[in-house]
């Protein structure tokens, strides 16, 4: 399975949502494993690259202080085929509470409906999460945003379905590590929306500063 390597600026890539600057972290505690792929009008697309937008931040001006922001993406190589252009990533958003117990491993229940505005704000998308029942209230919101190139425009607003599971094994003020296995069921946001959107990916996401954007 592919894993993550140091984030450089040269793999940054335009987004429609926002004009996010990848970070300058060599960091090689950075680290994912694991499948990831979407659906598009019939067609699955592996995103099997985690090597580009994937991070943790705990510190962001448009960040609520009491939580902390996880990133999952996965990326298609740009000669993928079999479905439209692919040359893009999509990214399982995750605000996470900071007060969680700390040292102690722990499983949370993912299930909820979001909403995502279109356009978004100058600060990405603010998500409007409503938790159904089960869904554990340490994960305060979930949802699924792509970074692409240009592309049919999505509704306005945009509703996604969210399930499935994330188990922290480590949790500080340095690093988040765990597993995370999520679907997502509606349309993510922007010029390459997705109906569906699968994970089930193994982490080590050291936590860097705001600099990297919100999406």
């Amino acid at each position: 399975m592919p894993r993550v390597r140091a984030l450089t600026s040269g793999l940054c890539l335009l987004t429609l949502l926002s004009l996010a600057a990848c970070g300058d972290s060599d960091d090689s505690s950075l680290w994912v494993e694991g499948t990831f792929e979407s659906d598009f009008d019939g067609h699955r697309v592996d995103h099997s690259d985690f090597d580009r937008y994937t991070r943790a931040t705990a510190s962001r001006a448009d960040l609520p202080p009491t939580v902390n922001h996880l990133q999952l993406c996965g990326t298609s190589p740009e000669e993928s085929t079999g479905g439209p252009r692919v040359d893009r990533a999509y990214c399982f958003n995750l605000y996470i509470d900071k007060q969680l117990p700390r040292g102690t491993p722990a499983t949370f229940t993912l299930a909820g409906r979001t909403e995502l505005p279109e356009p978004p704000g100058p600060n990405g998308h603010r998500a409007v999460f409503s938790p159904h029942e089960g869904h554990s209230a340490s994960v305060r919101q979930v949802w699924v945003t792509p970074y692409c190139g240009p592309g049919v425009t999505a509704p306005n607003p945009v509703y996604q379905e969210v399930t499935g599971t994330l188990e922290v094994s480590t949790y500080d003020d340095t690093l988040i590590a765990g597993r995370l296995v999520a679907e997502m069921s509606g349309q993510s946001a922007s010029g390459c929306p997705t109906q569906r959107t699968r994970a089930d990916i193994q982490f080590t996401v050291p936590f860097g500063s705001g600099s990297n954007g919100h999406h």
